[in-house]
Order: structure tokens, then C-alpha cells, then sequence
């Protein structure tokens, strides 16, 4: 039955009119769902929104730096040496690139997945400075994460996000455009995004006032940067396990290609026109070897 509904769901999601009532009925259930969690931790946890970071932005900074894990990203870090002009955000593992974060977001704290939080806590102990960098967690909502879990590990090293997932229910236009506009609309009390941190990575920079954003390691196919030779005999205990639907094997041995890539190769296109035509943003690739190329000009002349 269930699968019927969804069948049906992804079909009406294909006309204009019943996909925006679609995605705003999730969406209200999201919020609604957030206010829940909220209430029930309010004597524990605050929950910050974007505008409680409005004054991270610099004069100095001439670009926003957002850090994924793919391999293309253990060559550009060579290209911000130096660059005190720079804004990094980072995500997942990307702190074993040992790079000056501002900010960093992390999301996994499952009873489930043991040694996936254990190397993730020994990784930012080693490579996050709290006195230097925001650490943020998002997602404290989803299934894959226990609340108590996550509130217990990192109470007293992250900050707890209010952050919203804006949905898509299939991959054509009519979708993915009424998704754009929905992570596009001004909001300053909820992180928004879809498909990847990548995009709350984005959109977070747009928010702060930057108009210059540069991805790097956003590759869509090919190996973690931290799957190289180098970090699993230097880091052992550092780098993520094998975790099915989070850092699945299947993925790291180019078995299978990973899940968000087919959404982000759809959106990241639609959302740097949107950006540089309706707010005048660019966004770039780190690399010409990246991925992401076939859709963003480079940013370093390499």
C-alpha cells in the first residue's frame, strides 16, 4: 500500500500545482516535527538558526571555501595556502584535510553505527579547534541518529542547528525547480537543504553574504580523498568505517555510484543559475579534475 501511495505521490509531484501543495504539506510536518523535538529538549539544548551566526561574515573574506570528501580535494588544499581571505566550511570527514575551519558540520550519532561516531569523535578531537571553529551538529531529527546519543557525545563540543529539509519527489524539472526556490526563499531561522550538506553548505554562504562560493571535493563519482594510501596509514583510526547508507563500501570501491550525486548533478546546475541571475552569486569548482566541472568553471587557474 505504502508503495502504491509513493507511486502516486511522485506522479502528482510532476504537475505544478500538486507538488508545491506536496512539498509545503512536508514541509509543515518538518517544522512541525522540529517543534516537538525542541520542546522536549528546551531545558537542554538551544537550537540555533542561521541569524545567530549573521556576524560571521568579514569584509576581509573575498570567497566562501566548502569542503566535501572527494579525491579532488587532497590536491586543492595546496591552492589555499596562505589565503587568510578565505571563509571555510567543512563537512563528514573533510577535517582530516587538517584546513583552519570557520565552520563544520557534523550529523552521525548512531547506537547502530558504533565505529562511525568513535572514528568521528577521534577526528575532530584531532583536527577541530573549538576556539577557531564553529562546530554545528544538523539532522538531530532523522531516523539514522539517536537525539540522547548525539546530545550526550557533543553537548559540550557542537551547537545544535534548527535545520529543514526542502524535498524533491522526483528528478524532473517541474520538482527540482519548486525545490530551488523553496532552499532560495530568505530564512533565517532554519538551515535549509536537500540532497547533501553540500547544499545547507551553499545556501548558509548565500545567507552570510558571500558571492563568491567554491566547492571542493564535490566530484559526483571516484574515491574519497581519505580512502588514498596516505590517511589510512597515517589515520587509521580516524577514517570512517564501512557504514551501509552512510560511508558504504559499495561506494568507496566504485561498485556503485553514490546516492546524492544524482540529485546534486540535477540541482547544483539549476542552483547556480538561480544564484548568479536572481542574487548575483557565483558559485565555482576548486578544480578542473573535479566532477563538478561539467557544470561550474573553475575558480583557480590551475
Amino acid at each position: 500500500m505504502n508503495n502504491i501511495l509513493k507511486k502516486i505521490k511522485i506522479k502528482l509531484c510532476k504537475l505544478n500545482f500538486t507538488n508545491k501543495l506536496i512539498t509545503n504539506r512536508s514541509i509543515k510536518i518538518h517544522k512541525k516535527r522540529l517543534h516537538q523535538i525542541e520542546k522536549f529538549y528546551k531545558n537542554k539544548i538551544k537550537f540555533y538558526s542561521p541569524l545567530d551566526f549573521k556576524n560571521l561574515y568579514k569584509d576581509q573574506y573575498d570567497s566562501c571555501h566548502i569542503w566535501g570528501s572527494g579525491s579532488t580535494a587532497n590536491s586543492t588544499k595546496s591552492f589555499i595556502k596562505g589565503r587568510k581571505d578565505f571563509f571555510h566550511i567543512g563537512f563528514g570527514f573533510s577535517c582530516l584535510l587538517n584546513i583552519n575551519f570557520d565552520f563544520y558540520f557534523i550529523e552521525n550519532a548512531s547506537k547502530q553505527n558504533p565505529n562511525l561516531l568513535n572514528a568521528q569523535n577521534k577526528a575532530l578531537d584531532k583536527f577541530i579547534n573549538n576556539k577557531k571553529t564553529i562546530l554545528v551538529f544538523k539532522n538531530l531529527w532523522q531516523a539514522k541518529n539517536d537525539s540522547d546519543l548525539a546530545y550526550e557525545t557533543y553537548k559540550d563540543k557542537a551547537l545544535f542547528i534548527r535545520d529543514l529539509i526542502i524535498p524533491h519527489y522526483n528528478m524532473s524539472d517541474t520538482p527540482l525547480n519548486n525545490t530551488i526556490n523553496k532552499l532560495l526563499h530568505n530564512d533565517p531561522h532554519y538551515f535549509r537543504g536537500s540532497c547533501s550538506t553540500v547544499i545547507t553548505s551553499i545556501l548558509f554562504a548565500k545567507f552570510l553574504g558571500f558571492k563568491k562560493i567554491v566547492l571542493h571535493g564535490i566530484d559526483f563519482y571516484g574515491d574519497y580523498f581519505f580512502d588514498k594510501d596516505f590517511y589510512i596509514k597515517k589515520y587509521p583510526e580516524l577514517i570512517p568505517p564501512h557504514a551501509k547508507n552512510v560511508y558504504d563500501k559499495k561506494w568507496r570501491n566504485k561498485q556503485k555510484k553514490h546516492p546524492t550525486a544524482n540529485c546534486l548533478e540535477l540541482i547544483i546546475p539549476k542552483l547556480k543559475d538561480k544564484l548568479i541571475d536572481n542574487h548575483n552569486i557565483q558559485l565555482f569548482t576548486s578544480s578542473k579534475l573535479s566532477g563538478s566541472n561539467k557544470y561550474l568553471s573553475s575558480f583557480f587557474n590551475e
